[in-house]
C-alpha cells in the first residue's frame, strides 16, 4: 500500500521535504503527508508547526537549528523511519520550549530553553537523553513527561524548575524510566513547601542513579508503588528526609 493513500491527494508531498527559512516551513502547512524526509537543519526559524501533518514515510530529523522555541507536530501519526530532535538551541515562550506529542521519538543533546516551560512529554516510548534544560526558571518544569507509557529520562542536566519540581513524572505517565538525571534548583514562590527535584506522581516508575541537590523542598518526592533501582543521590535541600519512597545517600 504506498505511504500517502489515506491522505488528501491534493496534501501530498511526493518528495524530499528540507526546510531552510520560515518560507519554505509555510509552503508545508497544509500538507499531509510527505512521501519522502523532512529534515528541518541549521535554520533561524524559532517555531516548528505543522498542524496537519499526518505522516512522514522516510526520516524525521529535526537538528541544529540555533533558535528552535516550540516543536508543534500534534497530527503526526507515524514516521517510517527515525523521529531525531538532536542538538538543537531551545528559547523559551509561551507554553513548553519543546513540546513533542508523539512516539518513538529521539529528543537528544538540545541545550537552554529557559521560559515558561522545557521539555514536555506526550507519547510512547521516547528517548530523552543527554539534554541540558539549564536556561533560567521554567515553569512549571523543566522536563515534563505528561502523559504515555514506557518514555526513558536518562542522562540529562536539568536546573531551575520554578514550579513543583524541575523534572515531573506526572500521574497519566505510565513505566517511565529515569536514569541518571540531574536536578537542582527547585523552587516555587507560590508554596514555600514546594519545589522539588524530581517529583514522580506515577507507580511502577523506575528511578536509578539519580542526583537531586539543592531543593527548596525534597531532592526526589515519590509517591507509593514506583520502583527504587537504587544508587540515588540528595543533599542540600530545604526538607531533611531528602527523598521519599526511595533511598538517596549524599
Amino acid at each position: 500500500e504506498p505511504p500517502c493513500s489515506d491522505a488528501d491527494p491534493e496534501r501530498v508531498l511526493a518528495a524530499n521535504a528540507v526546510v531552510t527559512s520560515a518560507a519554505s516551513l509555510i509552503a508545508l502547512a497544509d500538507t499531509e503527508c510527505i512521501v519522502g524526509d523532512l529534515i528541518v537543519e541549521l535554520t533561524l526559524i524559532d517555531e516548528l508547526t505543522l498542524p496537519r501533518l499526518a505522516r512522514v514515510a522516510g526520516t524525521l530529523r529535526i537538528e541544529s537549528n540555533a533558535r528552535l522555541g516550540r516543536l508543534q507536530l500534534g497530527a503526526l501519526k507515524r514516521v517510517g523511519g527515525d523521529f531525531l530532535v538532536i542538538d538543537n538551541e531551545l528559547n523559551g515562550g509561551q507554553g513548553c520550549a519543546l513540546c513533542v506529542r508523539g512516539d518513538r521519538n529521539t529528543i537528544r543533546g538540545n541545550r537552554g530553553g529557559s521560559g515558561n516551560g522545557g521539555i514536555e512529554i506526550d507519547g510512547d516510548r521516547n528517548l530523552v537523553l543527554r539534554n541540558r534544560a539549564v536556561g533560567g526558571f521554567f515553569n512549571p518544569n523543566a522536563i515534563l513527561v505528561h502523559s504515555g507509557n514506557r518514555n526513558v529520562i536518562r542522562d540529562n542536566e536539568a536546573e531551575g524548575g520554578f514550579a513543583s519540581a524541575v523534572i515531573h513524572v506526572a500521574a497519566a505517565a505510565n513505566r517511565t524510566s529515569l536514569v541518571r538525571n540531574s536536578a537542582s534548583g527547585g523552587s516555587d514562590v507560590f508554596e514555600p513547601t514546594s519545589g522539588d527535584g524530581i517529583k514522580v506522581d506515577a507507580p511502577e516508575t523506575l528511578i536509578r542513579s539519580n542526583t537531586a541537590n539543592d531543593n527548596d523542598a525534597l531532592g526526589i518526592n515519590a509517591i507509593e508503588g514506583v520502583i527504587d533501582g537504587g544508587d540515588n543521590h540528595a543533599s542540600g535541600n530545604g526538607d531533611p528526609r531528602q527523598c521519599v519512597e526511595v533511598v538517596c545517600t549524599p
